[in-house]
């Protein structure tokens, strides 16, 4: 097992020792990102309007205009359990494209090594530059 498996393998295993409930150790997310209440409601629009990122706006800078939806999907209401999704439409050819589902196999890991070394559309260089 090389370095970076050892250090996978440590984090998860102070994930599980540390475990914090979530509600508690969760961020505060502004309403808008839940998006089961918009589609549940028929509010289609302001769903769409409210998952679509405007990179121009963040604090990632990067020379490609990159489109990209995110937002939160309920899965459980009662244990308010939401899903966080991140979707970039294909660059060439979208509404042909097949879609890519990545899931992360450790729960609860971060998503943006797949975006920044694997599967998304910005990479990290040298510099920490996107």
């Amino acid at each position: 097992m090389g370095r970076s498996g050892i250090f996978l393998l440590f984090i998860s295993a102070i994930g599980i020792c540390f475990h914090v409930p979530i509600s508690s150790a969760a961020p505060a997310v502004e309403n808008d990102l839940y998006l089961t209440p918009l589609i549940k409601s028929g509010d289609l629009d302001k769903a769409r309007q409210s998952a679509q990122d405007n990179m121009k706006l963040s604090k990632i800078s990067s020379e490609k205009d990159v489109q990209s939806y995110s937002g939160y999907l309920t899965i459980d209401e009662a244990k308010n359990s939401n899903l966080f999704f991140w979707f970039f439409p294909a660059q060439e050819s979208p509404e042909n494209a097949p879609v890519i589902l990545w899931i992360n196999d450790i729960p609860g890991y971060t998503c943006l090594k797949g975006v920044f070394l694997e599967t998304g559309p910005f990479y990290v260089d040298e510099n920490n530059q996107l």
